[in-house]
């Protein structure tokens, strides 16, 4: 339980959610831009361009923009579930939970990849993904394997 008092006074629960939510918005507001970017270069080109041309950056800037669309809407999914994620304090590894094995720190969120906070790595990981699925409804103490290798729960916020 020593362990788990300082996993938590360091490691603030809340305040890792919000990176995370700062970072998706941020990741949000950076595709609309893009996406805003090929309009405008698009109906630029649109003024000075003639005949095939016109049409092959026509083409490009749709498929572009299809790919930016796409992009946006799974990151403005990904911002709606961690907006919903639980701040109470979890003691078994489930969606929500802030996770200190052996090996890391782990936010059971969405599948967002790293974040820093005070100048630790925490990988914001998928409920769905199979680290979590191993892991998953264990405690503190407990431990798992994920391929050759043993993880060791040393705190679950």
């Amino acid at each position: 339980m020593q362990s788990e008092r300082m996993f938590k006074v360091f490691m603030d629960k809340k305040e890792v959610k919000q990176l995370l939510v700062s970072k998706l918005l941020g990741r949000v507001s950076s595709l609309r831009s893009e996406m805003n970017d090929i309009v405008g270069d698009a109906s630029a080109q649109a003024k000075s361009s003639a005949g095939d041309k016109h049409e092959t950056a026509n083409a490009m800037a749709n498929l572009e923009r299809e790919r930016l669309a796409g992009q946006l809407d799974t990151c403005q999914r990904m911002l709606f579930q961690a907006e919903k994620l639980p701040e109470a304090t979890s003691y078994v590894v489930s969606a929500g939970a802030l996770v200190q094995t052996n090996y890391g720190y782990f936010y059971i969120s969405e599948a967002f990849g790293k974040l820093t906070y005070d100048g630790e790595t925490i990988m914001a990981i998928s409920a769905s993904s199979p680290l979590v699925q191993m892991a998953s409804g264990k405690a503190v103490g407990d431990t798992f394997k994920m391929g050759p290798v043993t993880h060791t729960i040393k705190a679950v916020s």
